[in-house]
């Protein structure tokens, strides 16, 4: 920031090359001010603070040179937005109404008041990322309703209080979006951060109100507190052409439910979690879970494959207009598991109208202190029970891979099924 203070002090009239300002962590010294009275000209087009929030002395600052000034600034499509709404930041906003592209929204109640009466204003709105707390669907869409020409819509740090006992039914919900969710055509992108908990309500709104959805991003939590809404979630999940979601948690809950996906190519990743992951969070937080998810992640911290870590569920179109879906379903259960015999097989059977390409990895997190030699024999033969139950149940089956912990499991299939294997 100083070399560049430096430089605008000398040739003053070279401040109109600048379109982007990028202000540093410490912007809201004096150093910063002067900075800003010599770079902001009608060129500019985007002040981007360093830090995740920019200060209201900044904005003091910003709108005290645009409003004094005899000059138009029609070029600016975005300034950062403070920790918390303020009336500097709405007053900022307004001076820019006409040509702001991207906005930042954290919610409070002086925030509210300026979406109810201000948002509609800004006719150049593209794309808009809501922070902070929502009480109910309809505060959410007494926003988005004002918003009249996104492409872009993000929830950033959202909580929706959208779990309690008295939650409208499916029913009920769709009858008040038909009375007073105004419907918007636009193509659309939706992304929910990771530290956003979507849920059922939001889904059927978000399908309903923006039907041309392009695309939706999921971050970590996607089926947090949701699984006995899975097949609500799934059936306004499965009228979005392409999205893309990933869990810290896993996906196994969701198998049955894979078949409102099923599209021209389905892959399925099964990829079971070792005994030792299990054990070492089972003391620790003593839920099944989360102990599951952060013994996988610990496995992983090496490895520069992080989408590893998490279930992921994505669809998309290809270049052929080929529909393609692909599941990874992580399992936290251990092969030695008393009712491994009866859930495993389930799993299989519950995707066989679904997947084409079926891709099973069962030694992922084993090491070799995992079982007793003695052992090995029994995990085989396990193995090759779920082999050979993903060829029963797999009935599109076209492209199988199957990774397993040792060759006895093959020569154990090779007995069990009166087969022969030759050589290892």
């Amino acid at each position: 920031m100083m070399p560049l203070l430096a430089y605008l002090t000398k040739k003053p009239s070279n401040a109109k090359l600048i379109k982007d300002l990028y202000l540093g962590i410490h912007a809201n010294d004096s150093s910063a001010t002067q900075l800003l009275q010599l770079a902001l000209t009608p060129s500019i087009e985007r002040i981007i603070s360093c830090g995740d929030y920019i200060d209201d002395s900044i904005l003091t600052t910003i709108h005290g040179i645009v409003h004094e000034s005899q000059q138009e600034f029609p070029h600016v499509r975005f300034i950062p937005a403070p920790c918390e709404f303020s009336d500097i930041y709405r007053k900022t906003l307004l001076l820019f109404k006409d040509s702001l592209e991207t906005m930042c929204i954290p919610i409070d109640e002086e925030s509210e008041h300026f979406a109810f009466n201000e948002l509609a204003d800004f006719t150049r709105l593209s794309k808009l990322t809501l922070s902070g707390y929502f009480d109910d669907m309809p505060h959410i869409d007494s926003i988005l309703g004002k918003a009249h020409h996104l492409k872009d819509l993000v929830f950033d740090h959202c909580e929706l209080d959208l779990y309690d006992d008295d939650q409208p039914t499916q029913q009920e919900t769709l009858d008040w979006m038909k009375r007073k969710v105004q419907i918007n055509q636009n193509a659309i992108t939706v992304k929910l951060s990771e530290d956003t908990y979507p849920n059922y309500p939001l889904m059927e709104y978000l399908v309903y109100k923006y039907p041309n959805i392009k695309h939706l991003e999921v971050g970590k939590r996607f089926f947090q507190n949701g699984a006995r809404h899975y097949e609500r979630i799934c059936r306004a999940l499965s009228q979005i052409p392409s999205f893309t979601l990933k869990d810290q948690n896993n996906f196994e809950s969701l198998l049955p439910h894979l078949k409102f996906f099923k599209g021209d190519k389905n892959v399925v990743k099964l990829m079971y979690i070792g005994q030792w992951q299990r054990k070492s969070y089972e003391n620790d937080y003593g839920y099944h879970g989360y102990q599951g998810y952060y013994g996988y992640q610990s496995y992983y911290d090496d490895d520069d494959d992080s989408t590893k870590r998490y279930s992921t569920l994505e669809r998309r179109v290809d270049q052929d207009q080929q529909r393609i879906t692909e599941a990874q379903i992580n399992i936290f259960r251990t092969l030695r598991d008393p009712s491994a015999h009866n859930s495993h097989a389930r799993r299989l059977e519950d995707i066989t109208a679904f997947v084409t390409d079926l891709q099973v990895d069962l030694v992922q997190g084993y090491d070799d202190d995992d079982f007793a030699s003695e052992d090995l024999d029994g995990v085989a033969n396990l193995e090759s029970e779920i082999f050979f139950a993903a060829l029963t149940y797999a009935h599109r089956l076209e492209k199988m891979k199957f990774r397993a912990h040792d060759i006895r499991t093959f020569k154990a299939a090779a007995h069990n099924h009166f087969m022969v294997l030759e050589g290892n």
